[in-house]
C-alpha cells in the first residue's frame, strides 16, 4: 500500500528558491524531490541528535577524517 501524500505550501525568499532551482538543475531533478531529499536529511539528523549524535562531513581523500561537523540545525 503506498503512503498517502500531503501537499504543503511554503513561502522562501529569492534566495532560497534560486538555490532550489540550481540545485534540481544541477541534480536533473526538481525542485519538489530537491525538498523531499533535504526534509530526509533533516529526519536523519533529528533522529540522530536523539541518540546524542551529531552529523559532519568526512573526507575521503584524508583517511575519512572528520572535516566539518554540523551543529546548531536542532
Amino acid at each position: 500500500m503506498a503512503a498517502s501524500k500531503v501537499r504543503l505550501n511554503i513561502d522562501v525568499n529569492q534566495e532560497i528558491a534560486d538555490f532550489l532551482d540550481d540545485v534540481a538543475e544541477q541534480s536533473g531533478s526538481t525542485k519538489t524531490e530537491v525538498m523531499r531529499r533535504a526534509l530526509a536529511l533533516l529526519k536523519v539528523a533529528h533522529e540522530e541528535k536523539k541518540r546524542d549524535r551529531s552529523l559532519g562531513f568526512v573526507s575521503k581523500d584524508r583517511d575519512n577524517v572528520l572535516e566539518t561537523k554540523i551543529v546548531g540545525i536542532l
